[in-house]
């Protein structure tokens, strides 16, 4: 790839991301480095409900966490429940935040792996392969396992990676 086609590239990724953003709602101030939150606001019927959070946790040099925020955003859009996508890039945050010690990509629903992986008891890194097509888990896969988190109090349940 030479640089033209290279400039292209990252100008066409940029563009995409404004336009996620835009279709989302935009973004409100992060809370901690590496964080990057949208609002998905589909169905807001729970005047005083707390809004959900899901956090997609993963960095740059982890190939799924492209497809998987793809995937995670396209069953975000079916679900009738208002949330909250907060995007973490693990490398930045501190070397001794637990959170970088899930393998990304990880989808973590109010405090709970979505696939049931246990809490990390150390921060290190590295990339976690699903079942599912091309390494992450289909977007019928996610809606269910969000669904059936949402609708439990946001206890994810069944399943490891």
């Amino acid at each position: 790839m030479n640089n033209t086609q290279y400039a292209l590239l990252l100008t066409a990724v940029a563009t995409a991301t404004l336009s996620l953003v835009a279709c989302s709602g935009g973004t409100r101030a992060a809370t901690t480095p590496g964080e990057r939150v949208e609002s998905h606001t589909l169905v807001d019927s729970r005047i005083g409900d707390s809004m959900t959070t899901i956090t997609l946790l993963g960095f740059d040099g982890c190939p799924l966490t492209p497809l998987m925020k793809s995937r995670l955003e396209t069953a975000l859009s079916k679900l009738d429940e208002t949330v909250e996508l907060v995007q973490v890039n693990q490398k930045t945050l501190d070397p001794s935040d637990l959170r970088r010690g899930y393998p990304a990509p990880t989808v973590v629903v109010n405090g709970s792996d979505l696939f049931g992986m246990a809490p990390p008891t150390a921060p290190s890194m590295g990339c976690r392969m699903y079942d599912g097509p091309g390494g992450v888990p289909s977007v019928d896969e996610l809606f269910r396992r969000l669904s059936l988190a949402l609708s439990s109090g946001s206890k994810a349940t069944g399943g490891g990676a």
